[in-house]
């Protein structure tokens, strides 16, 4: 297809890293990313790529530079349409900037053998001379390419980021030696709506992405954009503007992530439906039949953060310097920095402040006595200790600076049972700890959500958002799935989308944390336990179920004459806003 301008791409994917197979193992996706599309780029009807693509598989980090400064500098004019697709590993520094591996990238040395986003590809888009640039990154924390602000509403000619996580998210590797990942996956069949002649744009696709990605369960995509009018990606392309378009007004940076669900578990709905659901189950007897109890409740678990405690790096300042400027908790409580102590001028805390905080925080011996042997010349020095990083160094005149980061990354940790707020989230606990029983799938501390005076969510949309559409309806024989959140002053703090483990009740070996579906059996309490059929703790009997077509409320007589599925008692089942999605079927054991 012929275009009025020039539409090039540069596909950019690093799938073995012989440098260092252990912190970047091998991935499956990035060829077959790379090779599909292409395909639907150049795609005879709708691709506007022509042939203009070059595509770059396991290059090195200075081959990538070189690629890189004449994609978007040296052969660019004015007109262009550019895009960038970048597949493979991404990594965060201590600082959390964004780097992208090459085959030579080793995690150790990130600055010098990775990609640095900022450094090596943002600032190559603001010096190149076409005005409409597009960049899609799908590798892990890919939405930390701009701190992690970001804004949803891309409507216009001039740059524009898609990502396939925020900036704390893990994304998904291909499932097969032969597919692309599903992100990418997602990305070209959005490619493949457009139609010959239509404008297919910008925003179309990361909707279409945005969609796909929001019902299965993968980390959700991000979308900045800046500039105006709009950016045709497929099927026909838009025409570039006579003149330069004005700078757009300072725009508010927003971020969008997958709405993290309030725990609602304690009810049929729940568990499954979604986790935050205000899901209530009303339990209704068939006409002349005994009642077997009372109406089964909601659970909903919300942490106000004044009851919580303060993370451990709160708790150092709080003790050792409540009051010294120079000594900062930053991240939501996940680092602390110390800047100039023991300098010549204008110092910071003095050492016994210092051993405070070492003492605090447990700095192992070992490390705390490599920091005081760090000299002028001894350089940046870093170290691990208890799932910690620490980075520090020190010179006469600006004296003693040291950053301490809890970079583990909360998505494919664990919580308790009964979560406990700490700072402005929850304490997170390692999977393989007796205690874990919630795995977390998304986390936010991004959240734009208010609270009642009771700790109830205003609008549940946020929660929608985060963890998706199967956290707001009945899913019979599935796993539990829950939001929980911490809120302080009126406000969400942070949310979390959560997935049972499939272990037991911690109290009671019997039940395990799945929606009951045919042939299951559960209890009488307040939440919906699968229970072993065979133990004395069984007490109904699932016989079917009915999944409505549209959630609403129902009458008791339209709820009767939708419960055809048998057995002796029926009960409703809502969804997150309180309307009777599903009908559960049962029989007294």
């Amino acid at each position: 297809m012929t275009a009025s301008r020039r539409y090039r791409a540069l596909l950019i994917g690093n799938a073995s890293f012989p440098r260092d197979p252990h912190g970047l193992p091998e991935l499956h996706g990035p060829a077959a990313d790379l090779k599909e599309l292409r395909q639907a780029l150049t795609d005879e009807r709708t691709g506007l790529f022509a042939s203009d693509i070059l595509d770059l598989l396991d290059y090195e980090v200075q081959e990538l530079r070189k690629a890189l400064y004449e994609f978007f500098v040296k052969s660019a004019e004015r007109d262009d349409v550019l895009l960038l697709y970048y597949s493979g590993h991404g990594k965060l520094d201590l600082l959390n900037k964004l780097h992208l591996c090459a085959h030579d990238s080793e995690t150790d040395s990130l600055p010098v053998t990775a990609l640095r986003y900022k450094e090596d590809v943002e600032s190559l888009i603001d010096e190149s001379p076409a005005t409409t640039t597009v960049t899609v990154l799908d590798c892990c924390y890919s939405g930390a390419f701009r701190g992690g602000d970001l804004i949803v509403n891309a409507t216009g000619r001039g740059k524009c980021v898609i990502s396939s996580s925020s900036a704390t998210e893990l994304v998904p590797d291909s499932t097969g030696e032969d597919g692309p990942s599903p992100f990418t996956d997602a990305f070209i069949q959005g490619l493949r709506l457009a139609e010959a002649g239509v404008p297919f744009t910008v925003r179309q696709l990361y909707d279409h992405i945005f969609q796909v990605q929001a019902g299965s369960g993968n980390a959700m995509p991000q979308l900045h954009f800046s500039g105006e009018g709009d950016i045709a990606i497929a099927g026909a392309p838009s025409s570039p503007p006579s003149t330069l378009p004005a700078p757009p007004p300072p725009i508010p940076f927003r971020q969008r992530c997958r709405g993290f669900v309030r725990r609602h578990w304690r009810s049929l709905s729940v568990a499954s439906l979604a986790a935050g659901a205000a899901l209530s189950a009303l339990l209704v007897v068939l006409p002349d039949d005994p009642t077997p109890g009372g109406d089964r409740g909601v659970h909903a678990v919300a942490e106000a953060k004044e009851d919580g405690r303060p993370t451990v790096f709160e708790a150092a300042r709080t003790e050792c310097a409540p009051s010294e400027e120079s000594v900062r908790v930053g991240d939501h409580g996940r680092t602390l920095t110390v800047d100039r102590a023991f300098a010549e001028e204008d110092p910071g805390i003095d050492g016994d402040k210092l051993n405070c905080i070492f003492e605090a925080i447990d700095l192992p011996d070992s490390v705390e006595s490599r920091m005081w042997n760090t000299n002028g010349y001894s350089g940046q020095q870093e170290a691990e200790f208890n799932g910690l990083s620490v980075s520090w160094s020190y010179s006469s005149d600006v004296g003693f600076d040291m950053t301490v980061a809890d970079e583990r990354p909360e998505v494919g940790r664990c919580l308790p049972y009964d979560p406990e707020a700490v700072g402005d989230g929850l304490s997170v606990i390692d999977c393989g700890d007796p205690r874990a029983f919630w795995e977390i799938t998304a986390q936010s501390y991004e959240i734009d959500a208010e609270v009642d005076d009771d700790g109830g969510l205003l609008d549940h949309q946020a929660a929608y958002d985060l963890c998706g559409v199967r956290y707001g309806a009945p899913y019979f024989g599935e796993l539990w799935t829950n939001w929980q959140y911490v809120y302080s002053s009126g406000a969400v703090d942070s949310m979390y989308c959560t997935r049972a483990l499939g272990d037991p009740d911690p109290g009671s070996d019997a039940r395990t944390p799945y929606i009951p579906g045919d042939g299951a059996c559960f209890d009488d309490g307040e939440s919906w336990w699968t229970v072993d059929c065979g133990s004395s703790e069984a007490v109904y009997e699932v016989v079917g179920t009915v999944e409505l077509d549209e959630a609403g409320e129902l009458s008791d007589a339209e709820a009767a004459e939708e419960a055809t599925c048998g057995g002796d008692f029926y009960w409703e089942v809502t969804d997150i806003e309180g309307r009777t999605a599903a009908i559960l079927c049962g029989s007294e054991l």
